[in-house]
């Protein structure tokens, strides 16, 4: 924390009796207003936006809830899981199970049909992640760059999933509850979260990774200290090890295991992958990883501004969302290295691991891939905001500017049937 933060408090929020309620009041009103950013941009696009390649309906509640993804995820609560061994046909085996699970849990007392019924958990978790987002940037910053943490983490470019029957607002709270209990000392609450967020998604097992890898650390320092053999001691640590390790990962292992149980393959997840056109073999993903080939060498800039120049959006989606893709990545790199020495190590290392993992999905993957949102649960990132603030409170603020223009962009192309997220 910057030494002029703590001489000048910041002005608060909040008045009167309403002051201790700020810590809920503040994330709300900011969770409010990227809400607004949103409608505005579906409104703008249904009313001002041509009909794009992807376009759904009418109605936007529908397209909200059962555009792309949504609907195979839908189908897992309907219908359960389906593979027949065909590795080039999209199937629902390749999603994760925990949106699926909360919506057959709703649909045991509201209609799946209706479009709300997909939707309104999305909503929920988005608002609670605020609010524990929120807390979590107060723990660890000034309140006044906490808040501008807050408004990156709201205002980021694929917030539109806040209001789609996707997890990842399901996802980011769970990454943000246990980031929370790794601060607090709270290591096998840590574990329950992330491995309840282990079933939302796969590159979760990062955040779940990032609990073993915190837990062994402290153990080998405290082990240090302990007279005894070091093999010794070791063995000791390791049933512990491995109940804390299958805590982690139970969300993860439990999918594995109902694969194997359910189809004689718990790997159909992965193997399904080829249907989204896969690049080639190990040593062709490995060059893609290293070349950045999936991400600059198609020459996106130039077909944006024929696009453009030709008066058309028609064939610019697929430009528009790795441009903004290129750009999040850039930008989330330059704000680890500016929080590198803010934030707990065992962040960094989540994030590092979130984002390789991420990276290698990029380079091994071909056909067009609906991307920023992948990224959102990479929380430590928009810590990094409140960190910039606290140097330069200027950039910080033209950044979050620049995520809420991006979020209105794609929210008015997302409506309209353009894959810009």
């Amino acid at each position: 924390m910057s030494s002029a933060e703590t001489v000048s408090p910041p002005a608060t929020f909040m008045k009167g009796p309403l002051r201790k309620y700020e810590g809920i009041l503040y994330p709300i009103f900011l969770y409010a207003v990227s809400l607004l950013i949103i409608v505005t941009g579906i409104w703008v696009g249904k009313n001002y936006v041509a009909r794009g390649w992807e376009y759904v309906s009418s109605d936007t509640t529908q397209v909200l809830a059962t555009m792309w993804d949504a609907k195979r995820l839908t189908s897992i609560a309907t219908e359960g899981y389906s593979w027949n061994g065909d590795s080039h046909k999209i199937q629902n085996i390749a999603y994760f199970p925990l949106y699926a699970v909360v919506e057959k849990i709703l649909g045991v007392a509201f209609s799946l049909s209706n479009p709300l019924t997909l939707l309104v958990p999305a909503i929920f978790f988005g608002l609670l992640s605020s609010v524990a987002f929120y807390r979590l940037a107060r723990s660890l910053l000034g309140e006044t760059s906490a808040r501008m943490a807050l408004a990156a983490y709201l205002f980021y470019p694929g917030n539109v999933f806040f209001v789609r029957a996707y997890p990842v607002s399901l996802m980011n709270l769970l990454a943000i509850l246990a980031l929370l209990a790794l601060i607090e000392g709270k290591i096998w609450r840590a574990a329950l979260w992330s491995g309840i967020g282990s079933a939302a998604g796969p590159l979760m097992v990062f955040l779940s990774l990032s609990v073993v890898i915190k837990w062994a650390v402290d153990q080998w320092a405290e082990l240090k200290h302990v007279p005894g053999s070091m093999g010794a001691k070791i063995a000791r640590k390791l049933p512990l090890a491995a109940a804390l390790s299958l805590a982690a990962f139970s969300g993860f292992a439990s999918f594995l295991l109902y694969q194997a149980v359910a189809f004689h393959d718990p790997l159909a997840f992965i193997r399904v992958q080829e249907a989204w056109e896969k690049s080639g073999g190990l040593l062709q993903r490995v060059y893609n990883f290293f070349f950045l080939k999936n991400m600059v060498a198609q020459h996106h800039p130039a077909h944006f501004v024929q696009a453009i120049t030709h008066g058309s959006i028609k064939h610019m989606d697929m430009h528009v969302h790795y441009l903004i893709n290129l750009f999040m990545l850039v930008v989330f790199a330059g704000l680890l290295w500016v929080e590198r020495k803010a934030v707990p190590w065992h962040f960094l290392l989540f994030a590092l691991l979130f984002l390789g993992g991420y990276w290698w999905f990029m380079a091994s993957v071909s056909g067009i891939k609906a991307t920023v949102r992948l990224i959102y649960p990479v929380i430590p990132v928009f810590l990094g905001v409140g960190v910039l603030r606290e140097r330069h409170p200027e950039l910080a603020r033209a950044l979050v500017i620049v995520f809420a223009v991006l979020s209105f962009l794609e929210s008015e192309l997302m409506i309209e049937g353009y894959w810009v997220i």
